[in-house]
């Protein structure tokens, strides 16, 4: 009788155990959240590369592979419509641009302690595919490698606790140009121009 009694705890214990591993199964903890997605940065040894680690740099806020991407001369330009209307300059430098973008990078870390409220909850940046062409006079000089292309962009900013979100969707003209190192060529972005649509 003790034995039956023992058998019966025994197979009890073993069935509210496989119920309960089967619920861990059917269930899981949805508080754990999701690893994040491996950010992959491509080579830049071919011309796309350049707009797809953009991309990535913005995905990961990574202000190393943005300044990698760079050429030494490399300029940003703005709208026609923003230098009259809004005040900004014709084109940003290098140095400027990367100061920029130091703090835009900070601030969607939330690491922006000079004015929390400007800390990013969000930011988006897309880059639509399309063609290269090859150009070979760049700012009036002669360019053996350069390269151009005008895409669909949108960029999509929101400011912590929803207080503005931000959306430009305009063109972006990038122009690459192939730069030799160690016998290898490099594709650097030297120029892009925001372009109304």
């Amino acid at each position: 009788m003790a034995g039956t009694k023992t058998k019966r705890v025994f197979s009890l214990l073993i069935a509210i155990a496989v119920i309960g591993s089967a619920g861990c199964i059917l269930s899981p903890d949805e508080d754990v959240p999701p690893d994040d997605p491996v950010v992959v940065y491509k080579d830049l040894k071919n011309k796309e590369d350049v707009p797809y680690n953009l991309v990535q740099c913005y995905k990961e806020h990574n202000l190393n592979r943005y300044m990698e991407l760079l050429h030494e001369q490399y300029t940003w330009h703005n709208q026609e419509l923003d230098v009259l209307n809004n005040g900004l300059k014709e084109f940003n430098t290098r140095d400027e641009e990367i100061t920029t973008h130091e703090k835009f990078f900070r601030a969607a870390k939330h690491q922006y302690t000079e004015d929390p409220l400007k800390n990013i909850d969000r930011l988006d940046l897309v880059i639509e595919d399309a063609g290269w062409t090859q150009i070979y006079t760049f700012e009036e000089a002669p360019c053996e490698d350069c390269w151009e292309t005008t895409r669909i962009y949108t960029i999509t900013v929101e400011f912590q606790g929803g207080q503005s979100i931000l959306v430009g969707n305009d063109l972006l003209r990038l122009t690459v140009v192939g730069v030799e190192k160690d016998g290898t060529t490099y594709y650097k972005l030297r120029r892009a121009d925001d372009l109304t649509n």
